[in-house]
This record gives structure tokens, C-alpha cells and sequence, in this order.
């Protein structure tokens, strides 16, 4: 088993063995349930990692973690008023919760 992977948070780690094994590349998540022992154990030996269980997957398993990292977009947090309604919404919103009105693209 060769690591190829680590996080601190859980669900990137899943997103990460989710997309291998779409991929046919057989792998699991090591420490899924240490995240309890935060405080008590270093920060390192608790983080969510992704094994691939076969060595001959480790150039195709880092070519896709790369893919599905570049994949992920950033959250736009910027605060917007609803064009049909004028509701102000936190910028982590994409629907107006007033109207239903989806949010305006970005400039």
C-alpha cells in the first residue's frame, strides 16, 4: 500500500477515493475515525489519508488526484443583492431565498 493523499478534512479525502475508484484504482482512507483524538494526538497522525492498494496505480493515481484537485472550484463568497427582488444574501448563497431567482454571474 503506497499513501498518495492526505487532509485535514475528511471529505476531501473521500472526494479523493471516490474519483480513484471510479477509476478502477482500488483504494481506502486510513485514520477516517482518529479525527476524535485531535488535541490528543499530533496533528499529522490524525489527518485523513488515501492508500492505493496497488504500487503499479501510483503514477495514474497521482495524474487524477492532480485532475480532481485542479477540478474543485473555490467558493465565491462574495455578498450579492437579488437582481429581481434587491434581497441581500451572503455570498456562500446561490439561490435568493425571497424570489427563488438564481444569483447573477460574476463579472
Amino acid at each position: 500500500m503506497i499513501r498518495v493523499f492526505s487532509s485535514r478534512y475528511l471529505h476531501e479525502a473521500n472526494y479523493i477515493r471516490d474519483g480513484l475508484q471510479q477509476q478502477g484504482i482500488d483504494a481506502i482512507i486510513k485514520n477516517e475515525d482518529l479525527r476524535i483524538a485531535t488535541g490528543e494526538l499530533p496533528p499529522l497522525d490524525v489527518m485523513p489519508e488515501v492508500w492505493i492498494l496497488n504500487p503499479e496505480d501510483v503514477d495514474a493515481a497521482t495524474s487524477l488526484i492532480k485532475a480532481l484537485s485542479d477540478e474543485a472550484q473555490p467558493v465565491n463568497a462574495t455578498p450579492w443583492s437579488c437582481p429581481s427582488c434587491n434581497e441581500a444574501h451572503a455570498g456562500i448563497f446561490d439561490t435568493c431565498w425571497q424570489c427563488g431567482s438564481d444569483r447573477p454571474p460574476s463579472p
